[in-house]
């Protein structure tokens, strides 16, 4: 009898033993998803992580060593396909939507406000022609405040002993006061600003649909893991300071800047001419750092000219001023390399000069590389498309 009641006692001493540890990890778990959920908010890793200063062109984007010579990757258009076709020469109404306040009449086409990325808020009178015609190469968009004509480009090139296709879109903009460029980024955190998180280009356009967005310096990749950030500032704001010197020999990216003044102008500096603060008290509303510079007071920057300095042909990305208000922006592919040729900087500089920019920077390119238009991806470096915290902008369709 003392037996089986010692039996009985052990089996219930064990079962509690049992009992106990299970609700410790589970109590546990909660708390530890809590922190993994927190975690994925605060700082998303972008897919295509790099090394700062080994892939000059595609700011550290590696290859894959597997990837067949001139296979197909999977379209980053594939978005665009499923979406029903737009007529050409369809018409759209762009400003506030319904449920904004409207603004006192003041007899002109003066901007209301800006919406919280910085966008002046337009008429909502103003009926704006949208045109898209892919299969020809053709994207535009016409409105009393903006005006917008991109072109893709296709020819064949020799490169080595192979024909390659070197294809680019090149977009015209003119804005102006009421619709100026401004930078859409993802949502900032108690721990971070805004652009820090990595996200998808869709989801910042689906934010403030822009009729015209590209990639910019993806300066939120240098905040998560670089010690020199360059000189960011975004609607005003100083997002980072920390910069290269420019006495020395820099690696890529050189962070070089272009700021763009309140008066609708843009100026490229060298890395470290000015701090943040000497950009804002010059009316500087957004500093872009990448670099180099490629046209500077309507001259080529002789650096990029040097056979030397990173000659590869790789996926590219700039922007640049033609007069205060007038911009060239330019999106070149580059991959798959076995199809396609990419370009060198002399190259991309010399377009930008052949297009009338007095001004431009080279911004990041390789898989970050994107052209949006109406929501639609029109251009990208190919092979996939990076994670990015901020895009550059103008207009909206909504």
């Amino acid at each position: 009898m003392k037996r089986w009641i010692a039996f009985v006692l052990a089996g219930l001493m064990m079962f509690c033993s049992l009992a106990m540890t299970e609700e410790t990890v589970f109590a546990e778990d909660p708390e530890t998803l809590a922190e993994e959920a927190e975690m994925d908010g605060e700082a998303e890793e972008d897919p295509a992580a790099y090394e700062e200063e080994e892939d000059p062109a595609a700011y550290g984007e590696e290859e894959d060593p597997d990837a067949e010579e001139g296979s197909e990757e999977p379209s980053p258009f594939a978005e665009n396909e499923e979406e029903e076709e737009t007529q050409k020469g369809s018409t759209v109404t762009s400003g506030k939507t319904e449920n904004q306040e409207e603004e006192p009449e003041n007899g002109n086409a003066a901007a209301s406000g800006e919406n919280e990325d910085g966008a002046e808020e337009q008429d909502p009178a103003e009926e704006a022609t949208l045109v898209e015609d892919p299969d020809n190469g053709k994207w535009e968009y016409h409105s009393a405040s903006l005006n917008i004509v991109i072109e893709k480009v296709s020819e064949k090139v020799k490169v080595g002993k192979q024909k390659k296709t070197r294809e680019y879109c090149i977009a015209e903009i003119w804005a102006s006061p009421e619709s100026p460029l401004y930078p859409v980024m993802s949502e900032p955190s108690k721990k971070h600003p805004a652009g820090y998180k990595l996200v998808s280009p869709k989801l910042l356009q689906n934010k403030a649909h822009p009729v015209f967005a590209m990639s910019d310096d993806l300066y939120g990749i240098r905040l998560k893991k670089y010690t020199y950030k360059g000189v960011v500032i975004r609607n005003g704001e100083i997002m980072a300071t920390k910069t290269r010197n420019s006495a020395k020999k820099r690696p890529w990216p050189n962070l070089d800047t272009m700021a763009l003044m309140e008066d609708g102008s843009m100026k490229t500096f060298v890395c470290d001419a000015h701090t943040a603060e000497e950009y804002l008290a010059m009316g500087a509303k957004q500093v872009f750092s990448f670099g180099p510079v490629l046209i500077s007071e309507g001259k080529i920057n002789p650096t990029v000219l040097s056979p030397t300095y990173y000659p590869y042909n790789e996926p590219r990305v700039a922007i640049g001023m033609v007069e205060p208000w007038h911009y060239i922006a330019v999106v070149v592919r580059g991959r798959p390399k076995g199809n396609y040729a990419g370009v060198h900087l002399d190259w991309l500089a010399q377009l930008m000069l052949d297009r009338g920019c007095v001004e431009a920077l080279n911004l990041d390119g390789g898989l970050t590389a994107t052209m949006m238009f109406n929501g639609k991806i029109i251009e990208t470096g190919g092979q996939g498309l990076r994670s990015q915290g901020s895009m550059i902008c103008f207009g909206a369709t909504e």
